[in-house]
């Protein structure tokens, strides 16, 4: 195990070199996004005008099912290969298939690459998704004991080209989506969509990895089958394969590999820390392992299907900013309608941390308003703490994990609401009053 992690690490290492390399002398920004264009618009409103941005939603929809498809497999084969196909040297497998998704991923980069370039962005995510899609559920079908092991390197390779797909396709899909908020804003926007995107994924990932063991542990799960050692966590006596109640593996030639028979009892009998007492456990290891990751494909599918920036779509935005920038019109490729930008005055930045339904109520009632969502947010974050202070057995890890994603959280509702009670603060009645801006009117246009 130790060798595998090291060379794992130094093919990693080369790797990570390699593309820094590439990203420093390789890659270039555009001339107007080192100019800092777009760090004078609020945070909040930044973010505001990122959740209008339709293409920028169908994405988000597209980017949290295709993580839990590269992060499920990863975080649940090892329970899978253990507990469901009931291998007692079921870590040898598993770092295998870990370096099978590594050169999977390596070897079809540049596939993926030249595809996008042939096909489309659109239609390789589409594609590749729904190809996967079918063979992640016939997978869940197949009964655990009876699982080929060449199967489980065919997912494992699987599970590469989607993880090639969600960097490669996906980070590049973000681009073209920033060009689209330029096209309309003026102002180029990199940090606000990719920051926003990156936190929202960690939710993501954070859930798919504690959701999956909360819920096992609920149904009785017990790390290696409630046995002291055994099943790759070494024993202190040599001459033990394992240690569980009721049942002690002496090897008979004081060995403690896999494959030394053991001492007393039957020969050929199974490993206890691979099995667990209830059959709902690996039930929940399956439908998360691969039914889910059926699901999440679908929903790629889907989102890909409706998702309007097309190759040509992409080359007509960019036609469409540099006709604006020329002092030109320019039309929305993905409307049809004329883009119009408005003067960022402070007036207007102001009001659009509000949305039209908050700036028709009255001051003193969206102040109460904001003012008691702030109080909530502090009484919310002191019931977890203190929930999670009362929590006790082996489920405490997983209720610490869930109340710590739900501070995560909380730390961004509370500044959110504290700046815009900030803002509110400092408008004037005139402020509120003015009517919808154009940027606000092409901002609703477009969600």
């Amino acid at each position: 195990i130790i060798a595998v992690y090291a060379y794992t690490a130094l093919v990693l290492g080369i790797v990570s070199l390699a593309a820094l390399l590439v990203l420093g002398f390789g890659v270039s920004e555009r001339p107007e996004a080192k100019t800092g264009q777009g760090n004078e618009v609020p945070a909040v409103v930044a973010v505001r005008r990122a959740l209008c941005n339709r293409p920028y939603c169908i994405y988000l929809f597209i980017k949290f099912p295709i993580s839990l498809v590269s992060l499920l497999p990863v975080n649940l084969m090892s329970f899978f290969l253990r507990y469901g196909m009931k291998m007692e040297d079921w870590a040898s497998l598993y770092f295998t298939l870990v370096l099978v998704i590594l050169f999977a991923s390596l070897l079809g980069t540049p596939l993926v690459w030249y595809l996008t370039r042939r096909f489309g962005k659109r239609e390789v995510l589409m594609y590749v998704s729904g190809a996967c899609c079918p063979f992640f559920f016939a997978f869940f079908f197949v009964p655990p004991q009876s699982f080929p092991t060449a199967v489980i390197y065919i997912a494992g390779v699987f599970v590469g080209l989607l993880t090639v797909v969600m960097f490669v396709v996906l980070d590049s899909m973000l681009a073209d989506i920033i060009d689209y908020d330029a096209l309309h804003t003026g102002k180029r926007s990199e940090g606000v969509y990719t920051v926003a995107e990156t936190n929202l994924q960690q939710f993501i990932e954070v859930i798919g990895g504690v959701v999956p063991l909360l819920l096992m542990s609920a149904v009785g799960f017990e790390n290696n089958g409630g046995c002291e050692c055994g099943c790759g966590v070494a024993c202190d006596e040599a001459y033990m394969r394992w240690k569980c109640p009721g049942d002690i593996g002496y090897s008979c030639d004081g060995q403690s590999t896999f494959d030394s028979p053991p001492l007393f009892g039957e020969v050929g009998r199974q490993a206890p820390c691979v099995d667990q007492g209830s059959d709902a456990v690996v039930w929940i290891i399956r439908a998360f392992l691969f039914a889910l990751s059926g699901v999440c494909l679908l929903l790629v599918c889907l989102g890909a299907k409706i998702y309007p920036i097309t190759k040509a779509a992409h080359s007509a935005i960019l036609d469409a900013t540099e006709s604006l920038a020329a002092g030109g019109e320019a039309t929305d490729p993905l409307t049809g309608k004329a883009v119009v930008r408005s003067a960022a005055s402070h007036a207007q930045l102001r009001r659009e941390h509000f949305s039209a339904r908050e700036l028709s109520l009255s001051s003193h009632w969206l102040k109460t308003q904001l003012s008691g969502r702030l109080l909530l947010w502090l009484g919310a974050f002191i019931a977890i703490l203190a929930g999670m202070a009362a929590s006790g057995g082996e489920a405490r890890q997983y209720i610490v994990a869930i109340g710590a994603i739900c501070c995560s959280a909380l730390f961004v509702l509370v500044p959110w609401d504290a700046a815009r009670l900030q803002v509110l603060l400092k408008m004037s009645r005139a402020e509120r009053a003015v009517g919808p801006s154009a940027e606000e009117k092409d901002n609703s246009a477009r969600s």
